[in-house]
């Protein structure tokens, strides 16, 4: 019975983990979009400049 329930808590656990895991991955995806974005956002801003001088 004891067995059992171990084995329960450490499946919940890895699921936890596995979870976390992918959400984290999810982030960093969403952070590196972002950070595209910005730097294509400035890329445009110092063309703006240069054509405007």
């Amino acid at each position: 019975m004891a067995d059992r329930a171990k084995l329960k808590q450490v499946k919940l656990l890895q699921q936890e983990i596995r979870e976390r895991k992918e959400q984290e991955k999810q982030e960093k995806i969403e952070r590196k979009k972002e950070q595209e974005k910005r730097r294509l956002e400035n890329e445009r801003k110092g063309e703006v400049v240069q054509v405007s001088s």
